[in-house]
């Protein structure tokens, strides 16, 4: 595995790094910054969002939805997350 769930934040606001204003479909709106490291292996989480990683930086837009696999991949589902 290339994952080491040992150092992943035990909840999802242990890997979030704060919250910042993004322009999404002709408004702001406050996003959440996770550091994709930290993300817990099964957490589910609802866009928008940022996931900051040291290579990338990913953005999930509003109603799109994001799980993270037993490997740390994200898994993003597309549109209404409902």
């Amino acid at each position: 595995r290339i994952t080491d769930v040992e150092l992943r934040a035990k909840s999802l606001e242990g890997a979030q790094e704060g919250t910042r204003d993004v322009w999404f479909d002709s408004a702001w709106r406050e996003t959440a910054i996770y550091i994709r490291d930290r993300l817990p292996i099964g957490a589910r989480f609802e866009g928008p969002a940022i996931v900051e990683q040291m290579d990338t930086t990913i953005v999930i837009e509003p109603e799109n939805l994001v799980e993270v696999d037993l490997d740390g991949n994200l898994s993003i589902e597309i549109g209404d997350a409902s």
